[in-house]
């Protein structure tokens, strides 16, 4: 499985999608401190969620929040990636060659976590050294909230993955898995109310 890492991760640093997402991630926390150091107050409606930015705290926070921004970049650099896969029929390649689908597989969702802490992580430290307040911000509270995150984007990185493998088509998954972000949290707060119902109608959410 080492082997068929690597050659992810090669194709992946050779990826013009993942520099550009990565600028553009690393351009918004940019923007943001920015904004905030000069006392600008603004705020994102997602779906009619407002999220206002007040301190350079609301911009950490809002990294963490993958359906409000982040979770979109995620979503495109990953279906994009392991749709190739199936455009260019490299997926026959590595089954020809006796390699296991298992192993295929937990590759494409390792690789898929780390990628999507990556971008995570990009944000959280632009957003952090152009704050000018790394001594003040980097706390224990920080820190859990960045590893918190982390797991967070891990877990969503493999959702992802298993989304675009699902679908098999490079478009097709795009939309699914930009759906998926912008409506998790809405179908999981729909689950919560359906689990209120009553005790049965909770086992089944």
């Amino acid at each position: 499985m080492s082997n068929i890492l690597k050659c992810d991760f090669y194709r992946f640093s050779k990826s013009k999608l993942f520099y550009g997402l990565a600028t553009f991630t690393a351009l918004i926390a940019f923007a943001l401190t920015m904004l905030i150091r000069q006392d600008i107050r603004l705020g994102i409606s997602v779906f009619g969620n407002l999220t206002m930015f007040r301190g350079i705290d609301d911009i950490i926070r809002i990294g963490v929040l993958y359906h409000n921004g982040l979770g979109i970049f995620v979503a495109i650099l990953l279906s994009v990636f392991i749709g190739q896969e199936y455009q260019w029929k490299t997926w026959q390649h590595k089954w020809i060659t006796n390699k296991s689908r298992a192993r295929i597989y937990l590759s494409k969702a390792l690789f898929s976590s780390a990628g999507s802490a990556v971008i995570f992580l990009i944000y959280q430290m632009v957003a952090l050294v152009s704050s000018s307040q790394i001594r003040d911000m980097f706390t224990g509270v920080y820190s859990a909230t960045v590893i918190s995150g982390l797991f967070l984007y891990a877990a969503l990185g493999a959702v992802i993955c298993l989304l675009s493998m699902l679908i098999k088509n490079n478009i097709a998954s795009i939309i699914v898995c930009i759906l998926y972000v912008l409506l998790s949290e809405t179908f999981a707060s729909v689950m919560s109310n359906i689990g209120g119902i009553s005790a049965t109608a909770g086992r089944f959410a």
